[in-house]
């Protein structure tokens, strides 16, 4: 019996999974395979039958065309280039004609972070919407304003936290969004819905505690001092 199993998903809730596989498992084989006692680690690929889109294609190759302006290098190169690195780290052979929407939204973010890391200027584009939180989290990491891109970004609570000392404020209960100072006072001027629908849908994310401690936001021990005072 091969041990690369085909099937169908027949319920899901959070983190658990039933499933119905197109061949009986046997326990034979599942005890060749397992210590005694042992359950055997599963991977489980979810595939994805639809194409990737002429958008996902064309902000792609726009991105590209983003990092050949700024590097020099032509955007033949390129596309060869990132296509290797893109494998190399996740084992997709990328291609621009037949992977799938969800591989072609991880290679879009591997894009986007290239572009940030590496100072890639992004003209005033519209990020696609699958790839916007990507975006959102890279110009809170790189402090870079989410509306123009200025540089030394302000990083904004959406939830106002008012008179509280932020030493006191719970972060994690928090959105966030990297604004530079004239954007800043500008979300004061209008509504958010107002704001979002005038500048591509941007909105405030989430960020995870490891993403917190390392942004300097919220401590280890300070979360663990309001863990311990619930």
């Amino acid at each position: 019996m091969s041990n690369k199993l085909t099937g169908f998903i027949e319920h899901f809730h959070g983190n658990e999974i039933v499933m119905r596989v197109d061949d009986d498992i046997s326990q034979e084989f599942i005890d060749l395979i397992t210590e005694e006692g042992d359950l055997p680690l599963i991977d489980v690929i979810i595939n994805d039958p639809r194409n990737l889109t002429p958008q996902q294609r064309k902000f792609g190759y726009a991105l590209i065309g983003d990092i050949s302006e700024h590097t020099g290098h032509t955007t033949d190169y390129l596309k060869i280039y990132f296509k290797f690195l893109f494998e190399g780290e996740t084992g997709v052979d990328f291609s621009f004609s037949s992977s799938s929407r969800i591989e072609a939204v991880e290679f879009l973010n591997f894009l986007i972070d290239f572009c940030f890391e590496w100072g890639v200027p992004m003209p005033k584009r519209a990020i696609l919407p699958e790839n916007l939180n990507r975006h959102l989290y890279n110009c809170i990491k790189f402090r870079n304003c989410a509306v123009c891109g200025k540089q030394g970004a302000e990083i904004h609570h959406f939830e106002a936290i008012g008179r509280r000392k932020r030493k006191l404020v719970d972060h994690r209960e928090h959105t966030y969004i990297a604004l530079c100072t004239a954007h800043h006072q500008a979300i004061h001027t209008m509504t958010w819905q107002e704001f979002s629908e005038r500048w591509h849908g941007i909105q405030p994310i989430e960020l995870d505690e490891t993403t917190l401690q390392r942004l300097g936001i919220m401590s280890a021990k300070r979360m663990q001092e309001i863990d311990e005072g619930r």
